[in-house]
């Protein structure tokens, strides 16, 4: 059964606000067709909850299917650290759904060098992301990302002062090419560097 606007124009809409038939916002009409696409004879409310729910799980794969670009840098990893390193890698896989990692040198020459992972990854459990990346680092070096803010996590969002995502994506990943990095290069290739 189709839904019928004029019915419902002169109620408030699911948003507390009155809609007429001629005012169709983009929630509106999602609400719409979601009632074009449902039994009428159910209760409104109900399917009402039940809109809000599917939408509010849209919203959470949405958000949280997208990459994040994840930087650790503590400057206190050098050269004689690698394996150590390399372990730690192995190590938080299981933190991510997919994505990649690149171990990098810095500037200087080894064995004063600065050890940094860059990540683009899908994270599995965002909220619990930082802490548990955070015991498997004391685990590995005896110390915490938390202490003077090692992390740092970039993530993209829907604004005017940010290239598509597909852009943003691509430039993120051709930050993991050393030869693409210009003066930011690395002084020496690691060859550590992970996809999955």
């Amino acid at each position: 059964m189709s839904f019928d606007m004029r019915k419902y124009s002169n109620r408030r809409d699911i948003f507390g606000w009155y809609c007429p038939v001629h005012t169709e916002t983009k929630d509106w009409i999602k609400w719409k067709e979601f009632i074009d696409n449902n039994s009428i004879d159910e209760d409104l409310n109900t399917l009402y909850e039940i809109f809000l729910m599917k939408e509010k799980k849209k919203k959470k794969l949405n958000k949280e299917s997208k990459f994040v670009f994840i930087t650790i840098q503590t400057f206190k990893q050098k050269y004689n650290d690698l394996d150590k390193y390399k372990q730690f890698m192995k190590n938080i896989k299981y933190l991510y759904s997919e994505g990649f990692m690149v171990l990098e040198s810095g500037s200087v020459e080894p064995p004063d060098c600065n050890l940094h992972l860059h990540l683009l990854v899908k994270i599995i459990q965002p909220k619990k992301h930082k802490f548990k990346l955070d015991l498997e680092f004391k685990k590995m070096f005896n110390m915490s990302i938390y202490d003077k803010d090692f992390y740092k996590l970039k993530q993209w969002n829907e604004s005017p002062l940010m290239p598509p995502y597909d852009q943003w994506l691509k430039e993120k990943i051709d930050y993991f090419d050393n030869s693409k990095k210009g003066c930011h290069g690395n002084s020496i290739e690691l060859n550590c560097f992970c996809e999955w």
